[in-house]
């Protein structure tokens, strides 16, 4: 069989195939990421202390932003999880050369891939858990007071970059689709990169590389902070009025900018050299 080809009614037969394998492999991973962090958050204006003395008057409002937050975990973790738990099973001995011999291509079989991890695991878990938090508000206890649609961008954002300035803020919401979507796409691209890498371990694997590439840029980071200080120091006047105003807006946009490039590169490479090791995978 040609590897190159695509042909669409095997790629739907690779579909179906891989379908009843993500439900076999992952169903019971994603509930469990689905309805963890939104059924936590919830259960936790529960508490005594949200109930207060009085009774249900007093009970606490989970603002949509927290709620937000706790589902965009989840949603992130599911993603980047997914590649490994589906198909780290493709270079290992047992399981790989049965994959192999599918009567699909290799094209075939990536373009699935692609699809269960970066668009079917992002839409089905999104759906899923707004539709448990949507639930949760109708609810006539509870700490969801308002439906999440409610929810401030604006006031997302300006918690998850505090500090920064407000133009900032307003750059991150006007992209926000843009950096979400490469976010995901370069986590996943990572993750079924080092699947095609490691042969055993491959999830505790990626993390120790992750951290350990994070643990030494922490280094020197902290390293630089004794010098930060002395520059501050001495230049505190300056350092307020015109640095800070600077980096917030100039050097952080440009940082910024600069990491949406680094992921474009980073899911080419991952994907493009994944897909050249899948085709020539050895057992």
């Amino acid at each position: 069989m040609n590897n190159n080809k695509f042909d669409f009614s095997r790629f739907k037969k690779v579909i179906v195939y891989d379908f009843n394998q993500y439900l076999r492999r992952y169903g019971v991973v994603m509930a469990v990421l689905i309805g963890l962090p939104t059924i936590l958050v919830w259960l936790s204006s529960l508490s005594v202390l949200s109930w207060g003395s009085t009774g249900l008057d007093d009970v606490m409002n989970i603002s949509p932003v927290i709620r937000f937050s706790a589902i965009t975990s989840g949603w992130n973790l599911a993603i980047f999880l997914a590649p490994a738990w589906l198909y780290g099973f493709i270079n290992m001995k047992k399981d790989g050369p049965q994959y192999a011999t599918l009567p699909a291509t290799y094209l075939e079989k990536f373009c699935s891939i692609l699809f269960y991890t970066i668009i079917f695991t992002p839409v089905a878990y999104m759906a899923a858990a707004l539709l448990v938090d949507i639930l949760l508000t109708i609810l006539p206890f509870g700490g969801y007071q308002e439906f999440i649609w409610n929810l401030n961008l604006l006031e997302y954002y300006d918690d998850v970059y505090y500090g920064l300035s407000e133009a900032f803020t307003e750059m991150m919401l006007s992209n926000s689709w843009i950096s979400n979507i490469l976010g995901v796409v370069a986590s996943s691209s990572l993750m079924f990169f080092f699947s095609t890498v490691f042969k055993k371990h491959k999830l505790a694997k990626t993390c120790a590389l992750i951290f350990g590439v994070f643990f030494v840029l922490m280094i020197a980071f902290f390293a630089a902070i004794p010098s930060i200080l002395v520059y501050i120091g001495e230049n505190g006047a300056y350092f307020e009025e015109h640095f800070l105003p600077y980096v917030s807006e100039h050097i952080i946009p440009i940082v910024y900018y600069g990491m949406l490039i680094y992921e474009v590169v980073q899911i080419l490479v991952c994907y493009v050299w994944g897909y050249h090791r899948m085709k020539r995978m050895k057992f």
